[in-house]
């Protein structure tokens, strides 16, 4: 009877054994010529595949315990790799056409990542490190590049690029920081920084060679930029806390520079026409400035402080 015993305990053990230690899952699925397909999984993870068309290639390195990628790519020469470690990650990667690439490096914990691309030789690269940041890449025409990086928690980084030749950098640290930018057109460039928590910054663009610089320091700080035209160029610095910026301008190659620092700043920035340039530094607490100019080669200097 003991013998018996033993015999059911050591099948039991088995049986429990295997199904800890057995439990990644890899779906793959290719319909085409010379697709590739290489993962990679240590402890408990799930990746799913899917490719179509031609000379398609995916990697998936997997290492933590219940990390989930997905890749769907159809079309010709397109390359995703993902790489995640720790636990709860997830990512899913969509691309169609033909040389799209996307990077996703996800460490430490629940971190989210989307990333799809269409039409002809987009590039995403997403980083993300801490927990609980969310980053949505969509992609469609040629040539465009987003870069995401972020750190911290519950960062939310949104880029939405439709045209060619479209370029976005993104950075995040700290808590609670949420971007978003869109660019619609061609030779498009916007780079966001946040540090610190609880900023946002909006940027959209549409037409022809805008560029958007923004940098956030500090925590409860606002920035929106709308550029459509051609040419126009929107920087912005905020430091310390509960500063608010809006630049809006429309027509060809008009300038606007916002720095605030201290508390509380309010600045708006309109410019309508060609050649305008607007400038505005503020410093110390409650300032106000609202520029309105309209027509061509306007310039205003705005300097505030207490």
């Amino acid at each position: 009877m003991n013998i018996q015993k033993s015999a059911l305990a050591i099948a039991v053990s088995l049986i429990i054994s295997s199904s800890v230690f057995a439990a990644n899952d890899s779906q793959v699925a290719q319909h085409g010529t010379a697709n590739n397909v290489d993962v990679s999984q240590s402890g408990s993870n799930k990746s799913d595949i899917f490719q179509h068309g031609e000379e398609n290639d995916a990697n998936v390195d997997q290492t933590g315990l219940d990390n989930d990628s997905k890749i769907n790519q159809d079309g010709e020469s397109n390359s995703a790799s993902v790489t995640q470690s720790d636990d709860l990650n997830h990512s899913d990667v969509k691309q169609s056409g033909d040389k799209q690439t996307a990077n996703v490096v996800q460490q430490d914990h629940s971190n989210y990542s989307t990333v799809d691309q269409r039409e002809h030789g987009n590039t995403a690269n997403v980083d993300q490190g801490g927990s609980h940041n969310n980053s949505d890449v969509d992609q469609a025409g040629r040539h465009a590049v987003a870069t995401v990086e972020q750190a911290g928690e519950h960062n939310d980084s949104g880029v939405n690029q439709y045209g060619q030749y479209n370029y976005a950098y993104v950075t995040q640290g700290g808590e609670r920081n949420d971007s978003e930018l869109y660019q619609d057109g061609i030779d498009n460039a916007a780079s966001i920084a946040q540090t610190g928590h609880d900023n946002v910054s909006y940027v959209t663009q549409s037409g022809n060679e805008h560029k958007a610089d923004i940098e956030q320091s500090g925590h409860s700080n606002d920035s929106y930029v709308h550029q459509d035209g051609k040419g126009n160029s929107a920087t912005v610095s905020q430091g310390d806390s509960h500063n608010d910026s809006g630049v809006f301008q429309s027509g060809d190659y008009n300038t606007a520079e916002v720095t605030q620092t201290g508390l509380n700043q309010d600045s708006n920035i309109d410019q309508f026409g060609a050649d305008n340039l607007t400038s505005v530094t503020q410093s110390g607490e409650g300032q106000v400035s609202y520029v309105l100019q309209s027509g061509s080669a306007n310039t205003a200097t705005v300097n505030q402080s207490n």
